[in-house]
């Protein structure tokens, strides 16, 4: 089973409730987690521009995450 996770900023409080959710999971060694703090990593920060003339911001976000997903789901890590 894969268990995809996407997590923002956690606290103690939030890793203690995380982990009694996903603990049959860990029991598991069928399972595989798939975790991401944030799937598309663009912007300055990041080294990462979007480029004008592209199409929508939202549309090549979205373009980018589906060639990410295609990687996964080929198990490509190229």
């Amino acid at each position: 089973m894969i268990v995809p996770i996407m997590v923002g900023e956690v606290n103690e409080k939030m890793i203690t409730q995380y982990a009694e959710v996903l603990k049959p999971y860990f029991e598991d060694p069928g399972t595989i987690f798939l975790v991401s703090s944030d799937f598309c990593h663009w912007g300055e920060r990041f080294d990462y521009q979007y480029c004008e003339g592209k199409g929508k911001i939202w549309e090549r976000i979205q373009s980018l995450d589906m060639e990410g997903i295609k990687h996964i789901q080929d198990k490509n890590c190229q």
